[in-house]
């Protein structure tokens, strides 16, 4: 069983995006994710977030202010499967985002 520490980042423009992919190759492989920052990069205005594990929402319409960020995943962890994706929208503003994530390979 291999591990390996990954990373991805995302531009939020007003439709639902991957944030980050979990493993495609195996069944048993799993992705942990361990740290997830949403950063608002509009100056004046607020940004809307709704974060999604593949069909399920995790956070609802979040505002995240002008120039601020949101820290998401904070004592939590969330397990990707195979084909399991986190995925992010923001309905109004801008946003990027930074996932990182420990792949478990078997």
């Amino acid at each position: 069983m291999a591990s390996t520490f990954n990373n991805q980042t995302a531009d939020l423009t007003g439709t639902s995006a991957d944030i980050f992919t979990g493993p495609t190759a195996n069944a048993g492989d799993r992705a942990i994710v361990i740290g997830c920052n949403i950063s608002n990069t509009h100056a004046s205005d607020d940004a809307t977030i709704t974060l999604y594990k593949d069909a399920h929402e995790i956070l609802t319409n979040v505002k995240v202010p002008a120039n601020t960020s949101l820290e998401l995943c904070r004592g939590n962890k969330y397990v990707l499967g195979q084909n399991e994706n986190l995925k992010a929208k923001v309905t109004t503003g801008n946003a990027k985002t930074f996932v990182s994530a420990l792949v478990i390979t078997v």
